[in-house]
This record gives C-alpha cells, structure tokens and sequence, in this order.
C-alpha cells in the first residue's frame, strides 16, 4: 500500500497549492469557497496520511511531484474565468485520477494482494509499491494497521467522490 500512500501525499500536495493559487486570484466566490474547502479538507487528510506512514514506517513525497508542479505553473498566468476553467478543470482531472488510485488500492486490499502479503522481501509485485520489499518496515504491518489504512482510504475516497461532485459541478458552470 506504499504505492498509494505516496500518490494520496502528492494528490493532497497538489490539491492544498493549487488551490492556495485559487485563493490568491481574482475567482468567483463559488470558486473561491470550493478552493478553501480544498485546502482545509486536504491539509487535514494529509496530516492524517502522515500520522499514519509513520506508524507503519512509509516515506511520503514532501511535494506534488513534477507534473502537478507544471500544471500549476501553467495555470499562473491566467486570470479570471481563464484561471477558473484550468484550476477546475484540474480539480475534475486530480479527483477523477485519486478516485481511482484510491479504487484500486481498495480493490487490492480486499483481494490479499495489499493486507495479507506484507513479508518484507518478498517481492509481491500485487503490493502496490511494496515491490522488493524494500520499503523499510513493510514486513511489520499487523492486521490492524492494515484495518485502520482500509478504513481511512475509505473515508478519503467518499471525500474525493464529494470534491469531484462539486468540482465537476462547477467546471460545467464556467465553461458554458
């Protein structure tokens, strides 16, 4: 579940600046109140992820990783209903991308391919991101932190499904 562990951390990397960008841009108050919610929901599921890598000793990525760092960058430039369409249209795209990470982690877990195989070194190509084994402490998962790691990837998966609602909701009112 390492694999997954680490896209979230980027996801919520991404979603907290680029909606910081929102907020520091000229953007209708509906955008504006959607960016907010972004950054509150994220930073706090982040702070969450984090406390949870480090119980079962996972290095999360401290950033959003190159191509969600060029996506913001080519979103500055831009003004007004310009900027809402690419910053919406980002949000649709970022939450359709982490519904299915987060699906398929899901998915994973149910079938024994992210809670029962947790050997260290062993190579479970099926792990998301365990590959090798090589992550430090993958081997010491109890069947409780895969519990609770099951349980907060469901909770941020109906949260993402909510913030892909209303991100597609608001692409479509600024691009007709």
């Amino acid at each position: 579940m390492t694999l997954a562990m680490q896209a979230l951390a980027m996801s919520n990397h991404f979603e907290i600046a680029a909606s910081q960008a929102a907020l520091n841009k000229q953007v209708a108050d509906n955008v504006k109140q959607f960016a907010q919610r972004m950054v509150s929901d994220h930073t706090k599921n982040q702070q969450q992820l984090q406390e949870m890598a480090q119980r079962l000793k996972v290095a999360l990525p401290t950033d959003e990783g190159v191509a969600n760092r060029l996506r913001i960058l080519s979103m500055e430039p831009l003004n007004g209903r310009d900027f809402e369409r690419a910053y919406l249209r980002a949000q649709v795209d970022g939450h359709e991308s982490a519904a299915l990470f987060l699906e398929t982690a899901l998915r994973m877990m149910e079938q024994g391919q992210g809670a029962g195989n947790q050997n260290a070194g062993q190579g479970n190509q099926g792990n998301l991101g365990a590959a090798g084994g090589s992550q430090a402490g993958q081997g010491a998962n109890t069947a409780q932190d895969m519990t609770q790691l099951r349980q907060f990837l469901q909770t941020t998966l109906a949260t993402v499904r909510q913030h892909l609602q209303q991100a597609t909701q608001l692409y479509q009112s600024v691009s007709k």
